[in-house]
């Protein structure tokens, strides 16, 4: 009868250790299919991970075929005047500003715009341009955006040149004196905004 005792008391010891093994395990979980849970979870993890990029990849090819058409346009239009290189920046900022809510509500702007609002120069310019003028003037402001970066390395020199050129309006010139950076932005601002414009004028936004 002892015997039965005892054999029965290692018996539930045994059975109560199992049962504290068993509730301390992760999550809090009973061990049972824990490993198919994570196998799940990151086989599902994958999934969606290559779905996204499928969906970049896409994206990305639907991209680059648009920038191939605006290119093959611009060139056209150009009358060869400018390199398939050229082409296809002028097409890569173009299409990428299809994609800018800001540039988007001044292209809506500039569509209601009265001629009279706008810069003598550059409408003086829209009026007698052809499309090759156009296409022209976007790869020669795509030239002058990239050039900023040189220019600009030294804002103060930038100033002190442009001021010399008598580039700067002589109301602004003590305006950018103090604040050098400042006339970067505008600079910057001004051939976006030309840029876009002659984009409008020539159907390319």
């Amino acid at each position: 009868m002892r015997l039965l005792s005892n054999n029965f008391t290692s018996l539930a010891v045994c059975l109560l250790l199992q049962v504290v093994v068993l509730v301390s395990l992760p999550n809090g979980g009973w061990g049972f299919g824990t490993g198919t849970q994570q196998k799940e979870q990151q086989q599902q993890q994958e999934q969606e991970q290559a779905t996204t990029e499928t969906q970049h990849t896409e994206k990305e090819k639907e991209s680059m075929l648009k920038q191939m058409d605006i290119a093959a346009k611009l060139k056209e239009l150009s009358s060869n005047g400018i390199s398939n290189d050229d082409a296809l920046s002028v097409a890569g900022l173009l299409d990428a500003l299809t994609e800018d809510e800001e540039t988007l509500e001044l292209v809506r702007n500039l569509r209601k715009a009265d001629e009279g609002t706008r810069d003598p120069q550059l409408q003086a310019f829209l009026d007698s341009a052809t499309p090759t003028d156009i296409v022209i003037g976007l790869k020669q402001l795509l030239d002058e955006l990239r050039s900023l970066e040189v220019l600009f390395r030294d804002p103060q020199r930038a100033v002190d040149a442009m001021i010399e050129d008598g580039m700067i309006d002589p109301s602004r010139v003590e305006l950018y004196k103090e604040n050098p950076d400042q006339l970067a932005q505008d600079v910057q601002s001004g051939i976006y905004f030309s840029f876009v414009t002659l984009a409008v004028a020539g159907g390319f936004l």
